[in-house]
């Protein structure tokens, strides 16, 4: 975590301070982070789990102690740009979004976490073009705890829950067009290594959410069920299973928005999530396997 620190370390305002959930690390961790937390001229509150209960358990105990006016979470993996809080206290939005750069294992890319910005920055804007990680985002702390917003216990997803409850409970929105957070990409994370099947756990997420972006708009419910189940579970199944196999799973997920190809928001989607969606509607399997696999090569 050396550069996690020294990136907040290095920030050219000092108003903040720093939260560090151990989750039952095995490598030392918490000892040398409880060592070394006087040399840095920021505040750091260290505290050890005594379970190892996921990154959702880890942020709400943050969550309880946090006392800042916004709350940004920060993997340990992961290191910010030293102007960013300087870039953030500007603003008092009830939410503020910046943009990240993708650090990965060939290549490096600057990523938008409000993907087809246009100078919209209504709820309904925001809610469909927003991002689904943590990345990219500060919420205000009174939203969160006036609105009862915590991390849910899926082992993925949960901070798509999470972000969205935060965008609809908010009523102000501000967009940072700056690359301020720096994401490492790691094939072996929980999020990455296909251990937690993305497809259930994106179907479990809506199933959470579903009611609340309703509230807000039903065709935005119907583009988010075909970006984040749809989508997901052919993409990651495409991988593992036969025709035979994903074919009549996709049939009964389609049989709750079944017109979702008709929704208007789909143009606002990447040009492989509607290739894969295409494809997916046409039951073309190979050509999905062969998109998905060029992917990872190039991850």
């Amino acid at each position: 975590m050396d550069k996690y620190f020294e990136s907040l370390d290095m920030q050219t305002c000092k108003d903040f301070e720093v939260i560090v959930i151990d989750d039952c690390s095995i490598d030392k961790t918490y000892e040398n982070i409880d060592k070394t937390k006087k040399k840095y001229s920021f505040s750091i509150q260290v505290v050890k789990n005594d379970y190892n209960g996921g990154p959702g358990n880890a942020r709400n105990k943050g969550l309880k102690l946090a006392m800042g006016e916004y709350i940004l979470f920060i993997d340990s993996d992961d290191y910010v740009a030293t102007n960013l809080i300087e870039e953030l206290r500007t603003k008092t939005e009830d939410m503020i979004f910046f943009d990240y750069c993708r650090i990965g294992v060939r290549k490096s890319l600057k990523k938008k976490t409000l993907t087809y910005y246009n100078g919209d920055l209504s709820k309904e804007s925001v809610l469909i073009n927003c991002t689904t990680s943590i990345c990219g985002k500060a919420v205000k702390r009174k939203v969160i705890e006036d609105n009862g917003i915590f991390f849910s216990e899926l082992k993925r997803y949960e901070d798509w829950v999470f972000m969205t409850q935060a965008i609809i409970f908010s009523n102000s929105y501000s967009y940072v067009q700056k690359s301020l957070y720096y994401y490492k990409y790691n094939p072996d994370s929980l999020v990455n290594n296909g251990e937690n099947d993305a497809h259930s756990c994106s179907l479990r997420a809506f199933d959470i959410l579903e009611k609340q972006i309703i509230s807000v708009s039903k065709e935005i419910a119907e583009a988010l069920y075909a970006r984040e189940v749809l989508y997901i579970t052919t993409k990651e199944l495409s991988e593992i299973c036969t025709a035979k196999q994903i074919w009549p799973l996709i049939k009964r997920l389609e049989g709750r928005y079944p017109k979702w190809y008709k929704n208007v928001y789909i143009d606002s989607f990447s040009n492989v999530q509607k290739v894969v969606l295409f494809f997916m509607r046409k039951r073309l399997l190979f050509p999905i396997k062969l998109m998905v696999y060029f992917r990872n090569m190039v991850s």
